[in-house]
């Protein structure tokens, strides 16, 4: 299910032209990035419930990133509004493209300062996600 959920997370982010990226927050600083990018910490079990058959609920941490080009406090304001937009519509298409059932306590949350030597601007991006499962 992991794998499946991390294939659909990058598949909704891809098509809008994001890199894909993945691992621990603390290792984003000496990634070779190229932006726009979309880095994705490792998918942790938020919850379960039910044996053979049930749902997990997945919390997933994400960053968007982009060039900052210098931007003055209103340019900033439009384009993290922009990375809001790319984020809730990747989350929406989640259900449409995977097995994911729902999406829940979405939070999307400009970052102060930049994560790399690029001086990129950023959002980090958290929500829930639950999942059918059947064991067999």
């Amino acid at each position: 299910m992991r794998k499946k959920l991390i294939e659909a997370i990058k598949a909704a982010f891809l098509s809008e032209g994001y890199g894909f990226f993945q691992g621990f927050a603390d290792k984003i600083q000496g990634s070779e990035l190229t932006l726009p990018a979309l880095w994705l910490t490792p998918i942790e079990v938020a919850g379960m419930s039910g044996r053979n058959d049930g749902k997990v609920t997945y919390k997933i941490v994400l960053y968007l990133f982009v060039q900052n080009e210098q931007y003055d406090e209103q340019q900033k304001e439009e384009k993290w509004e922009e990375l809001e937009r790319i984020a809730r519509k990747g989350i929406a298409t989640l259900p449409m493209i995977s097995d994911v059932i729902s999406t829940d306590k979405v939070t999307i949350k400009p970052d102060e300062f930049a994560f790399t030597s690029f001086g990129e601007l950023s959002q980090t991006v958290t929500f829930l996600a639950d999942v059918y499962f059947c064991n067999e």
